[in-house]
């Protein structure tokens, strides 16, 4: 008797440690910062998540319980979930796992996910653990943009050119073909500025940009410089000089006839005129910088 009243005690002593690690369990489960989800390995549905995976993804609970992540359209690529699970198949585990989510709203959320499949209950199941790391990513392409392309235009800038132009030079070298650097300046500019006020200049910079891709070829360059400076970059005119030099020439021609048609600005409409220095270049037959200063001089003998 004094056995089967230990045992009772010692079986309600388990059940109470048992009870209170539930309680714990669910405590971590529910209030943990990152998304969390258990679904079934044979067919993918969602088993239990919590509330940060709730906030991460903006659906109810109900929504995603007993659907899998392919029917609910989740995953922004669905490659990703492929990857995802080919590597558990393999290992079991994965860790820092990038991938790419819609939002109930269609938001898109980056997050990195550790993954493992384990058995509860004899069930086959996987458990994702997915930090939202949106904020973060954004962030970093802010920085990578900054980094290479104009805030005001969104063209690329002065550094972009540069990594181009080197990459253009050095296949122009062994292909033998001929590019050109074309150099606009637009005239009068500060004069704009001065009576019209910064936004009318800046708005004018932006309408710049907007139309000197549509005088160039696929995978030639537009860029801002600075100020009211644009370098174009022609990169496939031929093996022959001259007709390289005519090709450039007449990319000059439609520039300046695009630029001289009227800008509307607030307020007024406003006409430019502009002056375009031009440089042909085959390959390392000198640096980019050199090269840069001779369209610049280029340009300066045009205006």
């Amino acid at each position: 008797a004094e056995q089967a009243r230990a045992a009772e005690i010692t079986a309600k002593s388990v059940e109470s440690a048992l009870r209170k690690s539930e309680e714990r369990y669910r405590t971590v489960f529910q209030h943990t910062v990152d998304a969390i989800s258990i679904s079934r390995v044979d067919d993918g549905s969602y088993l239990e998540v919590n509330s940060a995976f709730v906030d991460m993804l903006g659906y109810e609970p109900g929504e995603i319980v007993g659907k899998p992540a392919a029917t609910l359209k989740i995953w922004a690529y669905p490659e990703e979930l492929k990857r995802l699970l080919d590597l558990l198949a393999v290992h079991g585990e994965v860790m820092n796992f990038e991938a790419r989510f819609w939002r109930k709203n269609g938001d898109l959320v980056w997050g990195v996910m550790s993954s493992r499949v384990i058995d509860i209950d004899g069930v086959r199941c996987r458990v994702a653990v997915t930090r939202d790391v949106t904020e973060q990513k954004k962030a970093d392409e802010l920085i990578n943009f900054l980094a290479y392309f104009d805030p005001l235009t969104r063209l690329p800038n002065r550094t972009l050119l540069l990594d181009r132009l080197h990459q253009t030079m050095d296949a122009n070298a062994r292909s033998g073909v001929f590019g050109a650097l074309l150099l606009i300046d637009l005239d009068d500019f500060r004069s704009l500025n001065d009576t019209r006020g910064h936004d009318c200049g800046d708005l004018l910079l932006k309408q710049v940009a907007e139309r000197l891709p549509g005088c160039v070829q696929p995978g030639d360059t537009v860029a801002r410089l600075g100020g009211d400076e644009f370098l174009v970059m022609l990169v496939a005119l031929g093996r022959r000089e001259q007709e390289a030099a005519t090709l450039a020439e007449m990319t000059a021609e439609k520039i300046a006839s695009v630029l001289s048609q009227e800008f509307p600005l607030i307020a007024e409409n406003h006409r430019c005129t502009a002056s375009i220095g031009v440089c042909l270049f085959k390959g390392a037959e000198t640096d980019s910088e050199a090269l840069l200063k001779q369209v610049e001089l280029a340009m300066y003998r045009a205006k």
